[in-house]
């Protein structure tokens, strides 16, 4: 009987896990609205960091005051993209000083593989820098724009991946570690170094950046377990437990 039990919740939970798989999948965020897709979620490090509309029905802009040099203002996606797939954002790096704007594909550092592409301030006007990091090293690339306002596009085809900015290829690149699923965060930081992410060389100048179009396409988008998932996960590991314990001692006593 309790086998019975625990075999069919296991197939309820696999059947609930691969319907969360939906492909093709996409995104189209233009930044026009007062709030954003529900399937993106905002952080800010701390109060020196804003995101919101500049005005009402005009495009979203991330800020930095002065005086801080750390932390960081994101906008994440609320699932992983699986399989190929290509990622294009529009943006306006105008009065984005010395910080570094554009977007990472992978979870937060340090926990490699990621890739990013973004403007970057000192690098120079409209300069940009194509980072990727994975254990035991990293590469660095670079891509620069005729305008202010510029076009990333980052596609992954296997383990290839492919940079472009504003429509002209930058820079290619294998990823034979990063082939997993992976979340999207569109973020304003600092300056982080130019070569390894270095937290410590950011500059306390203002830095602001002005979201224009995010769209994603790609062969699934896989969501992030949610509490109620894994609570649900932890109780029935926690029933099972329990289930083989009564079985244990009940035998005992027979014996």
């Amino acid at each position: 009987m309790i086998r019975t039990c625990i075999f069919g919740l296991l197939v309820a939970l696999s059947t609930a896990a691969s319907s969360f798989a939906i492909a093709p999948a996409t995104l189209s965020e233009s930044f026009s609205g007062a709030t954003l897709d529900s399937r993106l979620s905002i952080s800010t490090s701390s109060n020196a960091y804003s995101i919101g509309q500049l005005t009402a029905g005009s495009t979203w802009q991330m800020s930095k005051q002065a005086g801080t040099t750390t932390g960081a203002v994101e906008i994440q996606t609320n699932f992983k993209l699986s399989g190929n797939f290509t990622a294009e954002l529009t943006i306006d790096n105008t009065n984005l000083g010395t910080g570094d704007f554009g977007m990472r594909f992978g979870e937060y550092f340090f926990n490699y593989p990621i890739t990013e592409m973004f403007y970057q301030g000192p690098q120079g006007v409209n300069f940009g820098t194509i980072a990727s990091y994975a254990p035991g090293g990293y590469s660095i690339g670079g891509f620069n724009t005729s305008t202010h306002v510029g076009t990333l596009r980052v596609v992954r085809s296997g383990n290839q991946f492919q940079y472009f900015a504003n429509g002209h290829l930058a820079s290619t690149g294998t990823g034979s570690s990063f082939v997993g699923p992976a979340t999207v965060t569109i973020f304003l930081r600092p300056y982080s170094g130019s070569g390894a992410f270095d937290p410590t060389a950011g500059q306390s100048d203002a830095h602001s950046g002005v979201l224009d179009q995010f769209t994603l396409t790609a062969d699934a988008f896989v969501p992030e377990p949610t509490s109620a998932t894994l609570i649900l996960f932890a109780c029935v590991v926690t029933w099972m437990s329990t289930g083989r314990a009564r079985l244990r001692r009940a035998a005992a006593v027979c014996n």
